[in-house]
């Protein structure tokens, strides 16, 4: 029986970013850390950091999930491993948390099995299936921005350019947004000229990062898809986007489903965070503004 002692760290992810609804991802430095060692007698799994107090520590903890299917899928049987997450992103805020739990089972079920059994491919598309859509599992396996899509029961990405010098200004509301009921919100069907134009926000985007071109990066930021309802869930987005742009943003978006909220900006970026803050305060709700970094490097065995 293998032995069974690494630890794996896996970045969280801000998705969709405007007009890229269910095609961008982009990597962060907020970490899902799996501590492993075995084998022992039976599973032992303790949780540290975010979510900690309402997440199961026992087999249906996400993880542990992901783990077990991952060697259904590669045709190994799982062995029982002392498992310690530490997980510094928030939970069923938009940022990844889910994703970066598959990845991190996913990746463990591959170091058991053998990457031959369940390559990187057939991870990524294992992931992305469980997860309904690819953008996040893809940011945090693969780190950096990519835009990626699932179809016939593969993932395809692409890295993309991001500019340096940019930080995610992160205001991230302590109440959660669930990604069903989000996704429960949006339209069937939408009119012809609004698919147009966001498909012209979306080109002007990722143009916009390419260049570091400022100008179209915020014509770009606009979205028709989701935003115009999944804002809905975020009392006083306007105004809080709103004060981020006139602060200096270059980029204000709802981070996946939310409820987190994220401006794009090269500096100027604690100016902007208190601006977000001040804006938000008459809401009512408690929030903490961070400034995060992207995380070019993925998933990592430590």
């Amino acid at each position: 029986m293998p032995e069974m002692n690494f630890t794996l760290r896996v970045p969280g992810s801000t998705s969709n970013l405007g007009p890229g609804f269910d095609v961008l991802g982009l990597a962060l430095q907020k970490y899902l850390t799996l501590t492993v060692r075995g084998p022992v007698d039976e599973l032992r799994l303790s949780l540290a950091g975010e979510g900690s107090d309402s997440l199961p520590a026992d087999a249906t903890n996400l993880v542990v999930r992901s783990y077990h299917e991952g060697c259904s899928a590669a045709g190994c049987r799982p062995i029982a491993l002392e498992l310690r997450i530490e997980n510094d992103i928030p939970v069923a805020r938009g940022l990844g948390s889910s994703g970066a739990a598959r990845i991190a089972g996913l990746l463990l079920a591959q170091r058991l099995c053998g990457h031959d059994r369940l390559p990187d491919a057939r991870l990524l598309t294992l992931a992305a299936s469980a997860e309904g859509h690819s953008e996040n599992v893809t940011a945090s396996l693969t780190g950096g921005f990519s835009a990626s899509v699932l179809r016939e029961q593969t993932v395809v990405y692409a890295h993309l350019s991001f500019p340096q010098q940019l930080r995610a200004v992160a205001l991230i509301p302590d109440f959660a947004v669930e990604t069903d009921k989000a996704r429960r919100l949006l339209p069937a069907s939408l009119p012809f000229e609004q698919v147009v134009e966001n498909l012209q926000f979306l080109g002007l985007f990722i143009a916009g990062m390419q260049q570091a071109d400022w100008h179209a990066l915020a014509a770009g930021s606009d979205d028709h898809v989701h935003q115009p309802w999944r804002k809905t869930l975020i009392p006083g987005y306007d105004a809080i986007t709103l004060a981020a742009r006139r602060a200096g943003a270059h980029s204000t978006f709802i981070s996946g489903s939310g409820s987190t909220i994220i401006a794009l900006a090269d500096k100027k970026t604690a100016a902007i965070a208190d601006a977000m803050a001040a804006a938000a305060q008459p809401y009512g709700y408690g929030f903490r503004c961070e400034i995060l970094a992207v995380d070019h490097d993925g998933a990592q065995f430590l």
